[in-house]
């Protein structure tokens, strides 16, 4: 090995070992142990046990519709037949994909030219975003998804920047294996379609062949997989609630209100994105500093914050306090999916106060508004080359993840999402951001310009890890509740109101009719109830305590129905959609 390779080979392997590393403690902090379930994912382990016991198709979600989830069962399937079948070693399956994705990532932002440290940064970005590490502790998608989909944009990058059509297949038959986890991952190969139309390079391989490519390794499997899924009786993309909702939705709310809806979901992407990928944008801090535009809008914005901060503080305004649905919840990490938290909105958590809450509004108005010079001058070089005196080749990881950026999300807010949809927006704009700055941005940790970076990184790496420890306590003290009342008691589960995640995978029932007073979660009987708090009406029969990082600890509690029915039936919602 020559000195030259040498030194590449470790400037690979050094940031990924100490990425490694970096995952290993927090895995140890939260610990991923535990027979429990988070959200969505009993609907996939049910699955999983469909297609592995009984050798069925099944259904791919719990209600209308679902993802595509083949990939993802197979992916969890062989670690079953390793280790044997648990939760955990499923959790432990979606934790082996996150840390694969970030160390993917970390390549990926090498490939384009980022020095070792601003490569290790942008993983650690990812790593520190509490929606992408509380998923790697689940068997849900998400993260078996952008993981895929990292892989699958690195080897297309890859292909086109090499002019190499065998490259380009692989990152097809990756992106096949993206669109068989979640349908979203059709934007991979329209981005595809789309870049050679917009990219030098892309054109140079030819846009009919690329064309081709992509429709049969890609796009006629994936149609071919939902068409048998159909066939067989199963759940297909024609029968996901999202894509009824998609004309329903227009109908149903006018012109007026089909535009305030998307507006609100643009504004909630947009304030979610630009504060959690907030460490890599400050990193140029300085740079958008030194333009005037940039420099008025701080200094605008800063007074204005300044001045809503007094308002709050002297009583003066009211603001609201409003999270976008599904993860992050109050001060923390769920879905906490009980009775009292989710259908009785009862604050068992500590809940962010609106001066904290505006701060990080502050955040997301700072960021975003960089962002969108960043995305100007970008669009502006792709577009308008001849403005520039010497017309560089876009930088093709650059432009791809922006087009793949812009694509996924203009879908996505059509169709309607979780926050956790997200991620895969936050993975391509740090990999846009940093092929940008790869060649001017030079990561010196003792810079002084850099300390707001750091900062971001700390507090927002402090709030994922502790809430995701925090999230993985209170289901390990739910568990030994479930098991305290199904087993100690004998009571049979469909009988005990044990929270969304227990009902699902013990009682779902598709033609289930929601009983009065009862969550609509498949519960028959509410002789007994687990919340986070007592509720009036009911006997305190046993506490299962955790301790959290976020004050205060928490306990799980066994409450017995006094009356055997639920003296709430008036305040529960029927709303499905968390």
């Amino acid at each position: 090995m020559s000195l030259g390779t040498e030194k590449t080979f470790y400037s690979y392997v050094s940031p990924a070992l100490f990425l490694v590393l970096v995952w290993g403690f927090i895995i140890w902090f939260i610990g991923p142990s535990g027979e429990f379930m988070i959200n969505d994912d009993w609907s996939f382990i049910k699955a999983l046990q469909i297609v592995t016991c009984d050798g069925c198709v099944p259904a791919t979600g719990w209600g209308d519709g679902g993802p595509s989830l083949l990939t993802h069962l197979i992916w969890g399937f062989a670690f079953t037949k390793i280790f044997g079948f648990s939760v955990t070693v499923l959790r432990v399956s979606v934790l082996v994909m996150a840390v694969l994705g970030s160390v993917a990532l970390m390549v990926f932002l090498k490939r384009t030219g980022a020095s070792s440290s601003l490569a290790f940064w942008g993983a650690l970005t990812l790593i520190a975003n509490p929606l992408f590490l509380s998923q790697s502790f689940t068997f849900m998608t998400d993260v078996t998804l952008v993981g895929i989909m990292i892989f699958s944009a690195l080897f297309i990058t890859e292909g086109i920047e090499r002019q190499s059509r065998i490259l380009v297949a692989v990152g097809l038959v990756v992106a096949l294996a993206a669109l068989l986890t979640r349908q979203i991952a059709i934007a991979i190969p329209v981005t595809l379609i789309l870049f050679t139309f917009i990219h030098p390079k892309a054109r140079q391989m030819g846009k009919f062949q690329i064309f081709m490519m992509t429709v049969l390794i890609a796009i006629i499997p994936w149609v071919g997989f939902e068409i048998a899924l159909k066939k067989f009786g199963s759940t297909s993309l024609t029968d996901h609630e999202v894509i009824h909702r998609m004309i329903s939705d227009p109908l149903a709310l006018g012109v007026y209100g089909y535009l305030r809806l998307l507006s609100e979901r643009l504004a909630f992407g947009i304030g979610y994105v630009s504060v959690l990928v907030s460490p890599v944008v400050a990193l140029s801090l300085k740079e958008l500093y030194s333009r005037k535009v940039f420099r008025t809008y701080f200094k605008v914005l800063t007074v204005f914050f300044i001045l809503l901060q007094t308002g709050i503080l002297t009583g003066m305004f009211h603001p609201s306090v409003v999270f976008f649905r599904n993860i992050i919840i109050d001060f923390g990490i769920g879905p906490l999916l009980l009775k009292d938290t989710y259908l009785m909105n009862i604050p068992r958590v500590w809940q962010i106060p609106p001066t904290l809450y505006y701060c990080l509004a502050y955040l997301a108005a700072m960021s975003a508004f960089a962002i969108a010079i960043m995305a100007y001058s970008s669009i502006s070089n792709i577009l308008f080359p001849a403005r520039k005196c010497d017309i560089d080749t876009p930088i093709t990881a650059s432009t791809f993840s922006l087009a793949l950026t812009m694509i996924y999300s203009g879908t996505i807010l059509f169709t309607g999402y979780h926050d956790r949809y997200l991620i895969p927006v936050f993975v391509f704009i740090i990999i846009w951001i940093v092929s940008e700055k790869a060649k001017s941005l030079n990561l010196v940790f003792w810079k002084k310009s850099l300390i707001p970076a750091f900062i971001v990184m700390i507090i927002m790496g402090l709030f994922s890890v502790g809430g995701v420890h925090d999230l993985v306590r209170t289901k390990l003290a739910l568990k030994q509740a479930q098991d305290y009342v199904v087993n100690d008691l004998a009571v049979p589960p469909c009988s005990l109101d044990g929270g969304f995640e227990f009902n699902g995978y013990n009682c779902y029932n598709k033609g289930y009719v929601q009983k009065p007073g009862l969550s609509w979660w498949w519960v028959d009987r509410e002789d007994f109830l687990l919340t986070l708090g007592p509720l009036p009406g009911y006997t305190v029969e046993k506490i299962f305590p955790f301790q959290r990082v976020f004050p205060k600890d928490g306990a799980v509690y066994v409450l017995k129905n006094d009356n055997q029915t639920s003296p709430h039936g008036s305040g529960l919602t029927t709303d499905k959609s968390y």
